[in-house]
């Protein structure tokens, strides 16, 4: 089996899980569901979990799923609260800490999308285009400054803009827009 064919399994696998309602598996559940045994070497797990970013790319190209990466927090239970599975985070700042987020924090399940309430997903979302936006615009920064300096040659300078406008142009613009204008101006 290729490990593109393997991915695809897992990813349905996944989706099964989804249906008989398991919203949010973890990596070990995954394993288990998708081999049949809870008799799983710990580097099946960890093979699992090293593929869960790629499993939820898969989850949302193919099956067209709202999905997000959890890490061991939101399976934990403390002393102080029961995990975040059974208990959904009350704040933002409660949800972001679901996230694979920071050094050594890995990932550990997928959670579906539970609705217009889902502040772990919409965490997810949030992280997304704080890093990426913030990426966009340092290096667009960077092009302009150093084609300004000489640095970078016009014939190199314009199509990594170009690019970048291409990628940062959203597929739902007019959606977009809408949104954005039913937002107030800043103050």
């Amino acid at each position: 089996m290729s490990k593109d064919a393997y991915l695809q399994d897992l990813a349905a696998t996944v989706e099964k899980m989804f249906g008989d309602n398991r919203t949010d598996p973890s990596a070990q559940e995954i394993a288990i569901e998708h081999f049949g045994t809870d008799v799983l070497g710990g580097e099946i797990y960890d093979g699992v979990c090293k593929r869960i970013k790629a499993i939820c790319k898969v989850l949302g190209e193919t099956y067209g799923l709202k999905v997000c990466i959890v890490n061991a927090r939101y399976y934990l239970k403390t002393a102080k609260r029961p995990n975040y599975r059974d208990k959904p985070p009350e704040t933002d700042a409660e949800a972001r800490s679901c996230l694979p987020l920071g050094h050594g924090v890995k990932t550990f399940g997928v959670k579906l999308c539970t609705g217009e309430n889902d502040r772990i997903y919409q965490a997810a979302i949030g992280q997304g285009f704080a890093s990426g936006g913030a990426k966009l615009k340092l290096n667009i920064d960077r092009t302009i400054e150093g084609y300004e300096a000489g640095n970078i040659p016009e014939e190199k300078a314009v199509p990594m803009i170009n690019d970048a406008r291409l990628k940062s142009t959203p597929e739902h613009l007019a959606e977009m827009e809408k949104i954005a204008s039913l937002l107030k101006p800043p103050a």
